[in-house]
């Protein structure tokens, strides 16, 4: 099951629940503005693609560290 959770805390439970892929709104629509703002301030499309995989990798880890503390 793939899911969209309204955050990170929603995320969990999903996980917990059973999801194998879960993306947290509030994160993903903040990536994507933090994005635009890389864009605008002029760094290439390379650098902001490689930074937004980068922050989305750490926040996939900390949903699956805190997904096994509460187990």
């Amino acid at each position: 099951v793939f899911a969209r959770a309204i955050d990170g805390p929603h995320a969990v439970q999903l996980l917990k629940l059973g999801a194998v892929g879960v993306i947290p709104e509030a994160v993903e629509a903040s990536l994507q503005l933090g994005g635009r703002l890389l864009e605008g301030l002029g760094l290439s499309d390379d650098a902001v693609v490689r930074r937004l995989e980068e922050l989305r990798e750490q926040e996939l880890e900390r949903l699956k560290a805190a997904q096994e503390e509460g187990s």
